[in-house]
């Protein structure tokens, strides 16, 4: 009998081990397979994801001593049992992607954790094994952390195949123009609008939705490329010094756009400089014969030194001395209207369905850019007029019950809140909603940058629902300091909770701002 409880357990403790070490990859994987990150995120959060009735397996070698055996061992199962259900049922905002990257480390994973949990098995001492067993369910970093160290060597050599790969590719391509975007924001919009309007006369490919790691690109390069391509848009992201200097080094871009430089992942960045330096990684890469499009709009930007070996455009919505000016913006039912100035001579007369001062900035470089690669005045405002908003960024939607949606749920830093809610304030109609989680990765400014978020709503909103409330305690703090009236502010766990809580105050022609949508690791 002793003999089945123990194969019981075994199978019931693998069963919890997958689909926690299932859930772990996941956290592991937002967190971009960085130990450091996760690490971080395992401090920060172990106590709000675990549940007490999963700690309470550990008063199972109490029982054990008191000689409660058969006590323990419905303890111990019912809790795992109970533990697989939860797990298996959570739903996440984004699934889980199950890369071959993804699936070494689950199996790896789960092969250490069962040669551990065999070895305890065959031990045969009752409070050893479940004392131990569940420490390892429960606190699985360990083998996290001992997977991915286990694993390196083979991660190592996969990925400097997969670059020698995407290299040749590169290189087999002489006449290929590689156009490389970054910025604080506005790079990923960028990259839909310019591959829209190069799609007017060239044959062009861009890394696909926010695939901008050294890795992303190299997936993008050895899945789509092709001879035929004759531009190739890298968007570059960075979460440290160095990163895009990295991908620089991959796919040696002869055109850069640079569209921010601020205040975000401080955290990892720590300063404003860090942020600058890193993003013109990009500029420093260009060859002597390259091209720069930089945004006058940002002090970093403007004051840093012009390199004297590349063609540099400076372009902005502010500025009249920059190279590309827009001007003249105007808004309507249909949307806006702008014209394009290039050293005070019009050049451009364009015409969008999308709103916002950001979106004329990103259709400004672009649309310059294509102008400078010889795309005809005609072709740019065919293309600007028929442009969509990219996914989950100022994403307008009328439903059929007269309530508008404008879906932000990408943005997440302190420019483009803002300017989400000045055209929130633009459009014309009922109640005035915001619906958010706030920004993170400000690092000490964090407070400051949510604070003041919650004061500009304040002027703004007629309701505001604010998701987590942890998390969103400084726009609480913003909004109290306004004498935001505290009956229109709401406070909830989720997202399901916040719809919950609007629905029934709904009218049709109101406007609801979704404004950022945090990942998976910032659940309270």
């Amino acid at each position: 009998m002793q003999t089945f409880f123990y194969l019981f357990s075994f199978f019931v403790l693998l069963f919890q081990g997958f689909f926690r070490f299932k859930k772990e990859l996941h956290i592991l994987q937002l967190n971009s397979y960085f130990p450091i990150r996760y690490w971080r995120w395992t401090k920060k959060n172990f106590f709000n994801q675990l549940k007490i009735i999963e700690l309470s397996v550990l008063l199972t070698p109490l029982f054990l001593f008191l000689n409660f055996k058969a006590i323990a061992f419905l303890l111990w199962n019912g809790i795992f049992i109970y533990s697989i259900i939860n797990l298996a049922t959570e739903k996440q905002k984004k699934k889980l992607v199950l890369t071959t990257r993804a699936i070494r480390l689950l199996v790896g994973m789960l092969f250490i954790f069962a040669i551990c949990v065999s070895f305890l098995f065959f031990i045969r001492n009752s409070e050893i094994f479940w004392a131990i067993s569940a420490i390892l369910t429960i606190f699985p970093f360990f083998i996290i952390i001992l997977t991915i160290f286990v694993l390196k060597p083979i991660e190592f050599f996969i990925n400097k195949q997969y670059y020698s790969d995407a290299k040749r590719k590169l290189n087999a391509i002489s006449d290929l123009k590689v156009i490389g975007i970054t910025g604080s924001y506005g790079k990923t919009s960028t990259k839909f609008f310019l591959q829209k309007i190069l799609s007017e006369k060239f044959n062009s490919l861009m890394t696909p939705e926010s695939y901008n790691t050294t890795m992303g690109i190299i997936k993008t390069i050895r899945m789509f490329l092709k001879p035929s391509h004759q531009i190739f848009i890298a968007e570059m992201g960075a979460r440290k010094n160095g990163d895009i200097k990295e991908i620089c080094d991959l796919v040696h871009p002869q055109i850069a756009i640079l569209t921010a430089v601020a205040e975000q992942h401080l955290e990892t960045f720590k300063n404003i400089e860090n942020v600058r330096k890193t993003k013109f990684e990009l500029i420093d890469s260009l060859p002597q014969n390259g091209i720069a499009f930089l945004n006058f709009d940002y002090t970093e930007i403007r004051n840093s030194p012009k390199n004297p070996n590349i063609l540099t455009y400076f372009y902005s919505i502010e500025h009249s001395a920059a190279d590309f000016f827009a001007k003249n913006i105007r808004y309507s039912h249909k949307g806006m209207f702008f014209e394009i100035f290039k050293q005070n001579q019009k050049i451009l007369e364009l015409e969008t369905k999308l709103l916002g001062n950001f979106n004329v900035s990103n259709i400004l470089v672009s649309a310059s850019l294509a102008y400078e690669l010889g795309i005809s005045a005609e072709n740019i405002a065919f293309a600007v007029k028929n442009l969509a908003p990219v996914p989950h960024r100022m994403e307008i939607k009328t439903h059929k019950n007269g309530i508008t949606i404008i879906d932000d749920a990408f943005n997440s830093n302190p420019n483009g809140a803002k300017m989400a809610l000045e055209v929130l304030q633009q459009i014309q109609g009922g109640k005035k909603i915001v619906v958010t989680p706030g920004m993170v990765e400000l690092g000490e400014k964090e407070y400051f940058y949510n604070h003041q978020f919650g004061t500009q709503m304040a002027a703004i909103c007629d309701i505001v629902v604010l998701v987590g409330q942890k998390q969103t305690q400084p726009i609480f703090d913003g909004l109290m300091e306004k004498n935001f009236s505290r009956e229109k502010l709401f406070v909830a766990k989720n997202l399901n909770e916040a719809t919950k809580i609007l629905q029934p105050l709904l009218n049709q022609g109101d406007i609801i701002l979704y404004e950022n949508d945090l990942p998976d690791t910032y659940k309270e």
